[in-house]
């Protein structure tokens, strides 16, 4: 018997206000789980994004970026 067919059954044994219950967690697992890849996700991509910028020549110098003194 699978995980899901045990649980199953475990959950038609409880009254509905505690399959609701049960449901809710559910939920908050699958959001918390969710949350968790789009961390990894995010964190994954800025360190791609940010590979070799350091390598990279400076297009700009101080001068450049402080402009014209008026």
């Amino acid at each position: 018997m699978s995980t899901a067919d045990r649980i199953a059954d475990e959950l038609r044994q409880l009254p509905p206000e505690v399959q609701s219950e049960v449901l809710d967690f559910v939920e908050f697992l699958k959001h918390r789980r969710s949350r968790r890849e789009e961390k990894q996700f995010s964190s994954f991509s800025l360190t791609n994004a940010m590979r070799g910028i350091s390598e990279e020549p400076e297009l700009y110098s101080t001068d450049d970026i402080q402009g014209p003194i008026t």
